[in-house]
């Protein structure tokens, strides 16, 4: 049976890795992302030594442009470096702030960005929650992924949930209609945080999106995309269809 690919999301922790620590080994490495997809619930599936020092020397080969984003986020280098303008220091200090706070390592300046503009376009929303939009939209930036991404936090964003239970109503009911795609942007800061979205009343396809997320990776051999889960749900429906036909 064939190994399965390496997901974008270990070769994203590659590249970070690479970027903050280039002197690391392959080995050095593959220690560091043990340690990760513990911490991650340990669904991931880790590429060997030679692997890893394949994806190692393909991020170096790219120009500092490219690499930049996989660049953990400091201040004031990072606006010195123009990734961020000057604007954004109060905010982007409340980032390291939080994210120290929450004992995870620094941020990548790519999420730092993505954190920065969700301000911009929700600022009375709270900033763990903007922390989680963040690391969502830098979860499905993939080709694959971006348009459905986009749209369904651009709802969020617009309909504006989190302001009252008006608020909230219209946006489910938007969902639940078909006219736009839910975020799946709770849970991305672990177990904890999940529960809490779950109190807050976190829709049923994003409660299943993201225990079924493990189990999908692991039979595509690869991350699963938003149009995977959307199929696999629709699969699991058609099955237990068939089952209570035959009952």
């Amino acid at each position: 049976m064939p190994r399965p690919g390496t997901s974008e999301n270990v070769k994203r922790k590659v590249w970070e890795l690479v970027e903050n620590s280039p002197r690391l080994s392959a080995g050095e490495i593959l220690l560091r992302l043990r340690t990760w997809a513990k911490q991650a619930g340990g669904q991931e599936h880790l590429p060997t030594e030679r692997t890893i020092a394949r994806i190692k020397k393909d991020f170096l080969s790219r120009s500092q442009e490219e690499r930049l984003p996989r660049r953990y986020f400091s201040w004031p280098e990072s606006m010195q470096d123009g990734a961020l303008p000057w604007e954004a220091s109060r905010t982007t200090l409340d980032l390291l702030r939080y994210s120290r706070e929450l004992g995870v390592s620094k941020p990548t300046i790519h999420v730092a960005q993505l954190f920065w503009r969700v301000t911009l376009a929700a600022p009375d929303m709270e900033l763990a929650e903007r922390f989680q939009m963040a690391q969502y939209l830098d979860f499905f930036d993939t080709e694959s992924d971006r348009e459905q991404c986009a749209r369904s936090v651009e709802a969020y964003l617009m309909l504006s949930p989190w302001k009252s239970q008006k608020d909230a109503g219209a946006y489910k009911k938007s969902v639940q209609s078909g006219e736009f795609p839910p975020t799946l942007h709770h849970g991305f800061l672990g177990e904890e945080k999940l529960c809490e979205a779950i109190r807050a009343g976190l829709s049923g396809f994003e409660l299943w999106a993201m225990k079924q997320v493990p189990a999908l990776r692991r039979k595509l051999g690869r991350e699963p995309t938003l149009n995977d889960l959307a199929r696999w749900r629709a699969q699991q429906k058609s099955r237990k269809i068939g089952k209570e036909r035959k009952a």
